[in-house]
């Protein structure tokens, strides 16, 4: 794979992290660590690394017969924006989100290296990284070829495999959680049937 397609993003944070312990799958016990980069929109050079990597990517598959021959702007535009989403277009809200792109990089091959800033020691608490924290990220990207098991059509993409972490700063931790009082209209009466 070509230089050009390992990125070191800007500071971005974290979110969804399952970088310490992996989630285990419950079909072959295959681990997978993994986490959701959230990139600030102002942050251009990173922005601007991921897209020029994967237009790299589809010029170079299309030139040599490969996964992208023969792809549309449309299809390009689908793909780029099914790796890279757009924080302000989610239907949840989260406040997190908003005024960034996202994308989830993860690997299979082991844990990524996790460090500190200015320390080459390795980070292995959860109270450092954590859903929110400051990071610097380092991901492979790349492009697949599948077939789709509901449909059985081919489908390709972008993936970013995750080679590791470097944690920057703390910040405010990132609330996943929803709030049902604000969806519950507290006031309406309820019938006790039980």
């Amino acid at each position: 794979m070509a230089k050009s397609n390992i990125i070191t993003t800007g500071l971005i944070r974290l979110n969804h992290t399952q970088l310490l312990d992996p989630l285990v799958s419950i079909y072959d016990d295959s681990k997978t660590y993994s986490t959701e980069i959230l990139i600030n929109k102002r942050d251009a050079k990173t922005l601007g690394l991921i897209n020029t990597a994967m237009d790299e990517i589809i010029k170079s598959e299309s030139e040599t017969g490969g996964k992208f021959t023969g792809i549309t702007p449309d299809e390009v535009t689908k793909l780029k924006t099914e790796f890279l989403k757009d924080g302000d277009a989610r239907e949840d809200k989260i406040d997190a989100y908003k005024g960034t792109f996202y994308m989830k990089a993860k690997t299979k091959t082991g844990r990524p290296a996790i460090q500190a800033k200015d320390s080459n020691e390795p980070i292995t608490s959860p109270m450092r990284v954590y859903d929110g924290v400051g990071a610097r990220v380092v991901f492979e990207l790349g492009s697949y070829l599948m077939k789709d098991s509901d449909t059985h059509k081919l489908r390709k993409g972008f993936y970013a495999k995750l080679i590791g972490v470097q944690i920057v700063r703390d910040m405010d931790t990132i609330s996943n959680k929803i709030d049902i009082n604000n969806i519950i209209d507290n006031d309406e009466e309820v019938e006790d049937l039980w």
